[in-house]
């Protein structure tokens, strides 16, 4: 019972984890985006 009730836990905490990463990374890589396309245009521009 104690093993099951560890391995859920170390389950829920991985799941945890990587919802977290999941989101910082879709807001990190939309923010990147948004700079991306502001870089792109900035060099359109000069040109």
């Amino acid at each position: 019972m104690l093993h099951s009730l560890n391995h859920y836990r170390e389950y829920f905490n991985r799941v945890q984890y990587t919802s977290m990463y999941n989101n910082y990374t879709l807001g990190g890589g939309a923010i990147l985006g948004a700079i991306y396309r502001d870089v792109f245009k900035y060099i359109l521009i000069i040109q």
